[in-house]
């Protein structure tokens, strides 16, 4: 959900009709990337390695990649129970 829809969205805020102000657009760009970055690390379960300049985030993601996990586990019940066929007698 979050590598198909809401990065791709977070990172070209353009493609959802969203305009950027163009004063400082690449510096928020830069920042919206980050933003991006650390949604798919949390939806992922993961922690920053190989960036070292990320690695001051992972302090935030280990204060809530619980709370993110537990919400897509939510939202996947809910799905689940959305789908299922409607018995009508």
């Amino acid at each position: 959900m979050f590598l198909r829809f809401i990065s791709p969205a977070i990172v070209a805020p353009e493609s959802i009709d969203i305009e950027l102000p163009k004063e400082n657009e690449s510096t928020m760009k830069r920042g919206l990337l980050v933003v991006a970055k650390v949604i798919q690390n949390l939806a992922n379960n993961m922690f920053f390695g190989k960036q070292v300049i990320m690695a001051p985030l992972n302090e935030f993601l280990k204060d809530n990649i619980v709370v993110v996990t537990r919400f897509l586990s939510e939202l996947n019940v809910c799905i689940a129970l959305c789908s299922l066929p409607l018995v009508t007698t």
